[in-house]
């Protein structure tokens, strides 16, 4: 399993297309999860297209370290 985290504040940095690149990691079997750090709820829909797994929030990009083990749970639940 090839497991990508896209991380972002939920803001375009141009150029480009950030879907782009996504698709062609999901066409290559990359399982991608997406995160967003600080106030990205209102991105949510940008979200949910670059993922083909599963969408994390965290209130500020400092809490990134707890989530950690929320996403590994799900890339990895136990039996």
């Amino acid at each position: 399993m090839q497991v990508i985290l896209i991380v972002t504040d939920g803001l375009q940095t141009p150029p480009g297309n950030p879907y782009k690149p996504a698709d062609k990691l999901k066409d290559r079997g990359f399982e991608i999860y997406s995160v967003g750090a600080g106030q990205v709820r209102d991105h949510y829909r940008e979200l949910e297209r670059l993922k083909n797994k599963d969408v994390f929030f965290v209130p500020e990009a400092r809490e990134l370290p707890k989530l950690i083990n929320q996403v590994a749970q799900s890339i990895c639940p136990s039996e």
